[in-house]
């Protein structure tokens, strides 16, 4: 049976400072650097990566490569002596925050208050200004599951995600049938593998 494998990115630079970060790319912290390194053992064997076009991810997913003794590649015109290519797609790219990206999220509180402040960062179809909402983060991250991911794992694969914490919340709401309301619950924690076992075209989480 296919095992995929997702997991949150390590600690950025942004994470480190409390900022909404979004699809600004920004690099990983020293922290961020030693949890990948540290984790890179939990990971179950893998035989397709996929990871966002952010460096956040692109780096994690390089370390825990480099640290299960892989070769590999971000392109896929190079094949010689690769064990594995690192897919990017921008279908699971962090969500938009819009106006707030780069703003300190304690800061954004005091300024908006509470209550708005929460149904910008968790609610399901509340969009900062400018940016998107996780509904609309869900809508591609289904086109990634169904035309991309299904695929993959019906052939066999078993496949790592580097992604963020919206596009992996979106991602595990559909796969565990979380409702819109209790969505906003769903944490994604950096660098704790979360794996799911396909079933006979179903998702079981191990």
């Amino acid at each position: 049976m296919s095992k995929l494998i997702l997991i949150r990115h390590a600690e950025s630079l942004w994470n480190k400072e409390n900022r909404f970060t979004g699809d600004i790319d920004v690099g990983l912290s020293l922290t961020g650097v030693f949890q990948a390194l540290s984790v890179a053992d939990q990971i179950p064997k893998f035989t397709r990566v996929y990871t966002s076009k952010l460096f956040r991810c692109k780096m994690t997913a390089a370390l825990l490569l480099a640290m299960s003794k892989k070769m590999f590649s971000f392109s896929p015109h190079q094949t010689e002596g690769i064990d594995i290519t690192i897919t990017e797609d921008s279908r699971i790219n962090e969500r938009d925050y819009g106006e707030l990206k780069g703003k300190n999220k304690q800061e954004t509180m005091e300024i908006y208050g509470k209550e708005q402040f929460l149904k910008w960062r968790r609610g399901y179809k509340d969009r900062p200004p400018g940016g998107e909402s996780l509904y609309d983060v869900e809508i591609r991250v289904k086109d990634f599951l169904n035309n991309t991911l299904q695929p993959n794992l019906k052939d066999g694969e078993d496949v790592l995600i580097v992604a963020h914490g919206n596009s992996l919340r979106a991602l595990v709401k559909i796969l565990d049938s979380i409702s819109d309301e209790d969505v906003v619950h769903l944490e994604i924690p950096l660098m704790v593998p979360r794996i799911y076992e396909m079933k006979n075209g179903a998702f079981v989480k191990l």
